[in-house]
């Protein structure tokens, strides 16, 4: 029978938009499957209808086979492809292993990519967007007579439970953005990690609800994603639209040991901890113990350093800065900036734009090398970019930490007198960008004689850093300020000890002492602004109060932390600064010459890593 004389037996009114469930005005003498079974040119299809069993989310694989199923009662479309169309041996051999997996792949890639609730016919001349029975969505293009772009060339074989077409070739299967990363060969060291985390998920949208029995919903048919609890994003949604930068097993191994050198945690720790009593009291605890040992350590670094490599993998294709595209190599190549799902911000390198926040903005040179440098893959909801090297900024795994001195500050001694307060000033960039700069600061002095205060140091990976203290100018006495550095933390044993003895090796700097980068003659301040990291100011344009001033003060260079905090919460370094009001202290300088009040803005510590 040819498709027009098929076609011919049937008159439809209703536009081609709706969903046509069975009635007597379409229905057919036979069941889909009677019609199947009858027609020789689709005996392969058959086949594989009897011994594929048909699966339920709750029950997994039931007794009935796809033959049985549409041979029921229950409505659907099916779409059958012809003989020698497709791998008909290949499908056959993974059904003759009897594997879970293997049975599933078959139902899931063939069967339930080809089917769909509801009776769909052939009817008009635009085209009906479907939900397939896995999930995955469908085009039937009434005009082109094609459904998701292979040729009916039988259509609208009317049965008792639905309608029958018989296609050229059995529909692509596309993987979504999750499958693809989950099965991409050459980036097994990534899927080890992230099969960790998956999880079977009931969708609720693409499934078909069934009668309600005691006031209970049932489904008479579930449809199941697979959802991946650490990426926590939708790419395994099919309504969704994604980008990922997926890293080859050689991208992996370049980064993985550079990362997990900064997670040397050790085995554990003793410390004594400030708290605050019910009552609001300060109080200290007394030999607070966290260990981190065996397998609990292994997976805890295996985590951190696996999430500094894929930190910058996802992005929303649909939400990116002033719309962008980034679905092609030609896209990326005008990108400015670009924002990952969870929040991280790049900025072309030299570009000041909505992204131009210091905290969450790295710069990237070339978006193109970052993405690897390869035409994506198109998935089925969004686009994969395949990447044989690790094209990020160190930053991205070993950011610059920044301690606010308010937040940040855990005691003082007996002496010491701490207040708080904010200023803000208009700092004008080298390229005339006006902006204003607003510090909350900690204002620290001594009641009496010598003081000191320290401050909490946490969530420091091990490593070198260049240390930085960011304090205001205190222009009331006119004076610099200078004070000096300790750093208490874990070394050789499991109780903190105390390194009296910061060296610093900045511009000369003066050994143990906090380096001042002020002046007590005000003219040769901006030669030392412009030596440090701190804000370009113009004093011939721009009207402001020099009291309000920050001076960035370097206090070590290279400073090693052998061992790693990130996520403890009861073991951190401590940063002490004390002033002293004994001569000798300031290398024979009288301490008049000094500032001895701090007013402290914040504790900057410097990665170093390989790059620099």
């Amino acid at each position: 029978m040819s498709f027009l004389t098929a076609s011919a037996l049937f008159t439809f009114s209703s536009c081609a938009d709706d969903h046509f469930d069975v009635s007597q005005s379409i229905s057919g003498t036979k069941t889909i499957w009677e019609n199947i079974k009858e027609n020789k040119e689709i005996s392969d299809y058959a086949y594989i209808l009897q011994h594929v069993p048909y699966s339920i989310k709750e029950k997994g694989f039931t007794s009935e086979t796809y033959a049985d199923v549409l041979n029921s009662d229950q409505t659907f479309t099916i779409w059958a492809p012809e003989n020698g169309s497709y791998d008909f041996n290949m499908y056959k051999s993974l059904i003759e292993t009897g594997t879970e997996e293997n049975l599933k792949k078959v139902e899931n890639e063939l069967i339930r990519n080809n089917m769909t609730r509801y009776t769909h016919i052939m009817n008009g001349q635009e085209s009906e967007k479907l939900v397939l029975f896995n999930g995955k969505r469908g085009i039937l293009d009434f005009a082109d007579n094609t459904f998701k772009g292979q040729h009916i060339v039988w259509a609208n074989i009317a049965s008792s439970n639905g309608v029958l077409h018989i296609t050229q070739a059995p529909a692509t299967y596309e993987q979504n953005l999750y499958e693809y990363i989950m099965n991409v060969d050459g980036a097994s060291q990534m899927q080890k990690f992230l099969q960790k985390y998956q999880v079977e998920e009931f969708d609720e949208y693409s499934s078909t609800p069934g009668p309600t029995v005691s006031g209970q919903a049932t489904w008479a048919d579930s449809v199941t994603s697979t959802y991946n609890v650490y990426l926590g994003t939708a790419i395994e949604r099919e309504d969704s639209n994604y980008v990922a930068i997926i890293p080859t097993d050689n991208a992996w191994n370049s980064v993985y040991e550079k990362i997990k050198s900064f997670y040397n945690y050790r085995d554990k720790y003793i410390q004594d901890v400030s708290a605050r009593t019910e009552a609001g009291n300060d109080t200290i605890l007394t030999g607070k113990e966290t260990k981190i040992q065996g397998a609990e350590r292994d997976s805890i670094v295996e985590l951190h350093v696996a999430s500094g490599i894929l930190k910058g993998m996802i992005y929303n294709a649909n939400w990116q800065p002033k719309q962008v595209s980034i679905t092609s190599l030609k896209d990326l190549a005008k990108v400015d900036s670009l924002e990952t799902y969870d929040g991280i911000k790049f900025k072309k390198t030299g570009t000041l734009n909505e992204t131009n926040d210091k905290r969450y903005t790295f710069e990237v040179d070339d978006y193109v090398k970052m993405f690897g440098g390869n035409e994506p893959i198109k998935c089925s909801n969004g686009y994969a970019y395949l990447t044989d090297a690790w094209n990020f900024s160190s930053s991205l795994y070993a950011p610059t930490l920044e301690y606010s001195a308010i937040r940040y500050y855990d005691s003082g001694d007996n002496r010491t007198v701490t207040t708080s307060g904010k200023v803000s000033f208009v700092n004008k960039d080298l390229d005339g960008n006006k902006t204003t700069a607003t510090y909350d600061y900690l204002n620290v002095a001594g009641s009496g004689g010598d003081y000191k205060v320290k401050f909490r140091l946490p969530d420091m990976l091990s490593g070198k850093y260049d240390i930085y203290v960011v304090a205001l100018d205190n222009c009331e006495t006119n004076k610099p300020t200078m004070f000096k550095a300790e750093m208490t933390l874990h070394t050789k044993n499991d109780k903190p000890t105390t390194d009296s003895k910061i060296i610093n090796n900045y511009q000369g700097g003066v050994g143990s002492y906090g380096e001042t980068l002020k002046e007590t003659k005000r003219q040769n301040f901006y030669t030392h602004m412009a030596k440090t990291d701190t804000l370009s100011i113009d004093p011939l344009v721009l009207n402001f109060d020099f009291s309000t001033l920050t001076d960035t003060i370097c206090i070590a260079k290279d400073y090693e932390i052998p061992y790693c905090y990130y996520g403890l919460d009861e073991a951190y370094p401590l940063l002490t600064l004390k002033c002293s009001t004994v001569s000798s202290d300031w290398n024979g300088k009288s301490e008049y010459q000094y500032c001895r009040e701090l007013k402290l803005v914040s504790i900057i510590l410097k990665p170093k890593t390989e790059e620099e």
